[in-house]
This record gives C-alpha cells, sequence and structure tokens, in this order.
C-alpha cells in the first residue's frame, strides 16, 4: 500500500484491485492463527511470483491448507488432491502430477 496503513481503501476496499483484496484477506485469516485455512480461488487475481511467495509461507506453517482452485501451479503444489467429477463422484490422489 502506498501508504500503509494511512492508504485510503474506499468503502468496502472499493479502490483495491483484486489482488490487494485477496492478499488484505489472507492476512485477516492468517493473523488470527488457524489450524486449518479453506481458500477457494484465494490467488486467482495475484501473479505467479507472488502466488509461488504466498503458497512457499502457507506450506512452512502448521496448519491444513484446503484450496479450491484451478490454476495448474496451485494444483502442481499440493501434496494430495480430491477431484470432483461431472457425475458428483470424488477421486484421491496423492500428487498432483497423477491429473
Amino acid at each position: 500500500m502506498p501508504m500503509g496503513y494511512r492508504t485510503s481503501v474506499g468503502d468496502m476496499g472499493s479502490t483495491l484491485s483484486g489482488g490487494q483484496r485477496q492478499r488484505i484477506m489472507l492476512a485477516r485469516a492468517l493473523y488470527q492463527q488457524p489450524q486449518a485455512l479453506l481458500l477457494d480461488e484465494a490467488t486467482s487475481h495475484l501473479d505467479a511470483e507472488t502466488e509461488q511467495s504466498i503458497n512457499a509461507h502457507l506450506r512452512q506453517m502448521s496448519l491444513t491448507v484446503i484450496q479450491i482452485a484451478h490454476r495448474f501451479e496451485t494444483i502442481d503444489a499440493a501434496d494430495c488432491l480430491l477431484r470432483v467429477h461431472p457425475d458428483g463422484s470424488v477421486s484421491r490422489r496423492a500428487k498432483a502430477a497423477a491429473y
């Protein structure tokens, strides 16, 4: 943020970009020191470098992270995948490379 904590963010964050909103929401969630974190496309508006940095930091933390994602980089970094098929069935894979 250009002015740190004094940056004007507008009504309900209206002047923030999608990526800025996502970073703030992640920071707010992590500030609570959760044991588990559910992220639904939480890095979809971030550039690849920032997304990699966030994912690396999440891996270093002692918490369970469940991510809903479409980006290959996010999926590829997962330890385990659950895939929901069009018929509603779910399959599990140990590594993302299996998809």
